[in-house]
């Protein structure tokens, strides 16, 4: 991002694993940087990400740190100090702008869109481009009680007795195990269990962004209604009722705001920084 206010970050999650999520886990990870993207590239609030560049010490920083060799990793390690240093400020910006102008309720609506934008400005800093590499972790279920008795040589024991012992014993390990493994069996998948379609992520962001124009900036349903009706009829040439696509813009509406206030799977990962051919 060039720190003039002409550019403004992009948000994407890059994930190999995402199609593979239930369809419920994936309008959440695809739902969430839709909402971001439209935010960072509305050109409204465009004088305001341009004051978020111009906090104290940001663009001087940058420039410092770019005149350190770019074949060491120092100007990295001196990027890093410099966004950690402002991430405190950037994210009190941006509670204050998601609570006072986007009237959005989520706590990680700020927390992503402070995340996003010193990603990006870390990225302009080092001439790379940063992605954020995104890990399902799964809570476990919690272990049955189990004891399993210890075999041990007893007096008069021979080697033919101790092997029929240590056979029984292993038969009987081998079907504990098999019933531990039952209580953590899948239960049957439900509709929300199911793997997205393919065309899927593409109606959650399309979803999102009927939301982010109605609910955010206040556009009527009747404009989305009309601009969907003649996407849908290109070949009608008229101002035709629209009812129909009034109620499928509202329940998309009402499907991306049930995906952004879902609670996010929690998440490792790392941000990974491959060289900009």
């Amino acid at each position: 991002m060039d720190h003039d206010g002409e550019d403004r970050p992009t948000a994407e999650i890059m994930s190999g694993s995402i199609d593979d999520e239930p369809a419920a886990v994936a309008r959440i990870l695809i739902a969430r940087p839709a909402l971001i993207e439209a935010i960072f590239s509305d050109p409204d609030w465009e004088r305001t990400f341009t004051t978020w560049a111009a906090e104290p010490g940001l663009a001087e920083s940058i420039t410092e740190c770019r005149r350190r060799d770019p074949d060491d990793v120092a100007p990295i390690k001196c990027l890093a100090v410099v966004i950690e240093s402002l991430a405190s400020r950037v994210s009190d910006l941006a509670v204050d702008f998601a609570g006072a102008k986007l009237k959005l309720p989520w706590p990680w609506v700020a927390e992503d869109m402070a995340r996003t934008f010193l990603w990006d400005a870390m990225a302009a800093g080092i001439g790379q481009d940063l992605t954020l590499s995104v890990e399902i972790i799964r809570e476990g279920s919690p272990a049955p009680s189990v004891r399993v008795p210890a075999v041990r040589t007893a007096k008069g024991d021979t080697v033919e007795t101790l092997l029929e012992r240590l056979d029984a014993h292993i038969r009987n390990t081998k079907q504990l195990r098999a019933e531990v493994a039952a209580t953590t069996a899948a239960p049957a998948r439900g509709s929300n269990d199911k793997p997205m379609p393919a065309a899927g992520g593409a109606i959650v962001k399309r979803h999102v962004g009927w939301f982010y124009r109605v609910r955010v900036k206040g556009e009527p349903i009747a404009q989305l209604a009309r601009e969907h009706h003649a996407e849908r009829h290109p070949q009608l040439d008229c101002d035709c009722d629209a009812k129909d696509d009034a109620s499928t813009i509202r329940t998309g509406i009402a499907a991306a705001e049930m995906a952004l206030m879902e609670a996010v799977p929690e998440r490792g990962g790392e941000i990974n920084s491959p060289p900009k051919t």
